[in-house]
């Protein structure tokens, strides 16, 4: 056992805003866990300025203490020097940061306030990126934190070869998602649904999400859709609705901050996205048990090893979204299998606890490292 655990570990968890995404969720899941150990304090710091109607504010857990530090990019150093200021007022050892501006602002902050242990969690490839921002990542960001966790492989790759952070610094670390305590049943008989949540942008396609619903329906199978979320796509993914005569069969619910419902209302679950990370909303789906055809991109196939755990098929491919499904609606049974499989290699691996215990153990040994 780590000779620091006798010491109290108090978290600066650091992020923009929690409008709803999965990055956002796992920071929330990831507190929560973090404060539920009586030997962490955590407090989670907000630097972004807009903030939507639906956020997940009021699923962080009463333990975490939020603070609102807004830092304006034209102002940044009297945003950094205040979140600095809190740091130190709070005796914070670790500060743990997530996504670009937080990471600089977040970085810059703790070096200012002298905490020891200081890392940030990469979520996304982050394409938007300019040089100026790479530059960021390497004499900034890079330069104060001890380490920067990736959630899958291919993001990981990309600081090494784009941004440039030395592989040393680089560290896979999964996501994590809450478990819950009942996982889902067939419900819906001849008329199953397939559901997706997420934010209605261009990676997620959503419009192909439609046309294997529509292709599905065309070789006789009920099947309803559930696409749960909103964003800019929202128009053009409704609009392919249109175009297919599927009015009434896919619903659009909106953006909602508890998805506990609609997992349980889905019968399978459905990824066609053509860039992720290790999207939260894949981990959810396998926890409630459902069967999962996905597309192989991003850390995907990290979390659906086999055909047993899930189905994953070329990104794109709306033939082999349509058969994949099709088989699973053909065998019930192997579609019950595979849930139970894929809830179970949750439990066993990215379930929350475990992953803010390897989170815990990462942050005490750079704690030893420092303190000796």
């Amino acid at each position: 056992m780590n000779k620091q655990r006798n010491a109290k570990l108090v978290i600066a968890q650091v992020i923009g805003g929690l409008n709803i995404g999965g990055a956002e969720k796992h920071f929330v899941s990831l507190s929560n866990a973090l404060s539920a150990n009586e030997m962490n304090a955590c407090s989670a710091f907000f630097t972004g300025q807009k903030q939507k109607a639906e956020t997940l504010h009021s699923q962080l857990d009463s333990r975490v203490s939020q603070t609102n530090n807004l830092i304006r990019k034209r102002s940044f150093p009297i945003g950094v020097l205040a979140l600095a200021r809190e740091l130190m007022k709070r005796k914070c050892n670790v500060v743990h940061t997530h996504m670009f501006w937080a990471n600089l602002y977040g970085t810059l902050a703790a070096r200012i306030a002298g905490v020891p242990v200081i890392v940030t969690t990469e979520h996304g490839e982050n394409r938007w990126k300019t040089a100026h921002h790479h530059w960021l990542e390497r004499q900034v960001i890079s330069r104060f934190a001890d380490k920067r966790f990736c959630v899958s492989q291919k993001i990981l790759d990309r600081r090494r070869n784009v941004d440039g952070i030395p592989s040393a610094q680089l560290q896979l670390m999964a996501n994590g998602t809450v478990v819950p305590e009942v996982s889902v049943s067939d419900r819906h008989g001849a008329e199953p649904v397939i559901g997706s949540i997420g934010r209605f942008v261009k990676q997620k396609d959503f419009e192909l999400f439609v046309d294997v619903i529509a292709a599905l329906r065309k070789r006789g199978y009920g099947v309803r859709g559930c696409l749960v979320g909103d964003g800019p796509e929202m128009t053009k993914v409704r609009a392919r609705v249109s175009e297919h005569g599927l009015e009434g069969i896919i619903e659009f619910p909106g953006m909602v901050t508890e998805t506990d419902k609609w997992f349980r209302y889905f019968d399978l679950y459905a990824i066609t996205s053509s860039e992720e990370g290790l999207p939260v909303s894949l981990l959810e789906a396998m926890s409630y048990g459902l069967p999962v055809v996905a597309a192989d991109v991003g850390a995907i196939s990290s979390a659906i090893r086999s055909d047993g755990e899930g189905l994953t098929v070329p990104a794109g491919d709306k033939g082999c979204f349509v058969n994949a499904i099709a088989g699973l609606l053909d065998d019930s049974e192997q579609a019950a299998r595979m849930g139970q499989r894929s809830r179970d290699r949750i439990v066993n691996e990215f379930s929350i606890e475990a992953i803010s215990a390897r989170y815990e153990s990462a942050y005490l040994t750079i704690l030893d490292q420092k303190t000796g």
